[in-house]
């Protein structure tokens, strides 16, 4: 017995009609072709063929890497092709709609596939035009109405569709070396922006807030309460781009500096790292104190601080850093790293 599809009417209206368009718009466009000089050209048809082929493998990898990434907003038993949990992590950090982009490529690469002129100059484009403006639209609509504020904030944020290199590199370019990182949490702090925050937990040791471990991995907490501070790892999810010089905070002589020789947010992947006071563990929720990170962080892992592996023996270097210790408790951020 073949499985029922479980999702919502809107969703199967707008696949129904986007079925109808690809199909529909190539039946009108062969008959409309047929006994043109062009389509009877057989170099003419490999050709198309081999860019068409192209075409739709770029629309499939966009269309893949958007739907999965968008699964993470799908928590408990919903209809599928819907989500209940607005995601704005890996590609959607970019750009709101990356699937838009498979769906208005795939028309202009089936129209190529089949070698009609019209299909590829006239109704392919109508085509694309007509799907970006029903995610204009009513996709835009129904998210608004789904979200809210939530949506809102995100939206004036991040961009529809972004032309950025990086991130057109991420959504096209499938790669089976690349790293895929899922974040077990998110932090609740009170610092809501990137100015005027302490720049390390030493500007922080008062300030207390709560990790909030997804369902998936709360059993890993088990035995943690038995240390005192703990390494977090998280990502600097508001960063867009990465510096490989920078100007420090504590850099008392403004001086460029390689970024790996920095604890600024402008490294290339994104990576922050703390050392904070373990305050208690209860249930999913871990609350600490020490806290220089920004609401809503991702936390990418958790890691005991143990003083038998960890602690420097002798003397240690600090390169450029001449800062007293006073000096950087006091030190707060400003917008050099704000994109």
């Amino acid at each position: 017995m073949s499985k029922k599809l479980n999702t919502t009417p809107s969703v199967v209206i707008r696949i129904v009609i986007w079925i109808v368009m690809l199909f529909g718009g190539a039946y009108y466009s062969i008959l409309a072709d047929i006994g043109s000089e062009l389509f009877g050209s057989v170099l003419f048809h490999i050709i198309s063929a081999l860019l068409g082929i192209g075409v739709i493998r770029l629309a499939f990898n966009a269309a893949a890497k958007g739907g999965k990434e968008l699964t993470k907003g799908r928590v408990g038993d919903i209809p599928r092709l819907e989500t209940n949990k607005l995601v704005t992590s890996g590609i959607y950090e970019c750009m709101r709609h990356p699937m838009l982009f498979g769906l208005i490529l795939l028309p202009f690469g089936w129209a190529l596939l089949l070698g009609s002129v019209t299909f590829i100059t006239v109704v392919a484009p109508l085509e694309m035009i007509f799907i970006a403006l029903m995610v204009l639209i009513f996709e835009e609509m129904e998210i608004k109405s789904k979200f809210g504020k939530e949506y809102e904030s995100y939206r004036q944020k991040v961009p529809m569709v972004s032309f950025d290199k990086r991130c057109l590199r991420e959504l096209f370019c499938s790669r089976d070396n690349k790293i895929s990182i899922k974040p077990i949490g998110y932090i609740h702090s009170p610092f809501c922006e990137l100015v005027d925050m302490p720049v390390q937990p030493k500007g922080a040791k008062d300030i207390q807030a709560t990790i909030t471990i997804e369902p998936e991995y709360v059993d890993g907490l088990k035995d943690l309460d038995g240390f005192s501070h703990l390494y977090l790892i998280y990502h600097f999810h508001k960063v867009k781009s990465h510096k490989l010089l920078v100007v420090p905070f504590n850099d008392k002589t403004n001086t460029p500096r390689g970024v790996f020789s920095t604890r600024t947010p402008m490294h290339p992947n994104s990576l922050g790292l703390s050392v904070v006071e373990l305050v208690s563990v209860e249930g999913d929720k871990v609350t600490i104190k020490g806290v220089d990170i920004l609401d809503g962080t991702p936390i990418i892992d958790i890691k005991p601080y143990i003083a038998n592996f960890d602690k420097i023996e002798g003397d240690s270097k600090s390169g450029w850093m001449k800062a007293s210790q006073e000096e950087v408790s006091l030190k707060k951020s400003d917008d050099r790293f704000v994109q």
